[in-house]
């Protein structure tokens, strides 16, 4: 009986264990996303959509700047 019960109590610890883990490693994750997210619009602000075409635009000049060499 008692090989059965240390067993069932090393598979259940087991669980428990990677249950925590995995939930903190979801935890870090998500807690870095949203750091990031944060960070995003701080530093640039919210991107309305009247200002997204000449936001595109100066984008893509820069991009024709930078592969052309003009």
């Amino acid at each position: 009986m008692e090989p059965f019960l240390a067993v069932l109590y090393f598979c259940s610890f087991m669980l428990v264990c990677s249950y925590i883990l995995l939930q903190l490693i979801i935890g870090i994750i998500l807690d870095s996303i949203q750091a990031a997210t944060v960070f995003d619009y701080l530093s640039v602000g919210p991107v309305s959509h009247s200002l997204l075409p000449s936001l595109i635009t100066s984008l893509s000049d820069q991009c024709v700047k930078v592969f052309y060499n003009v």
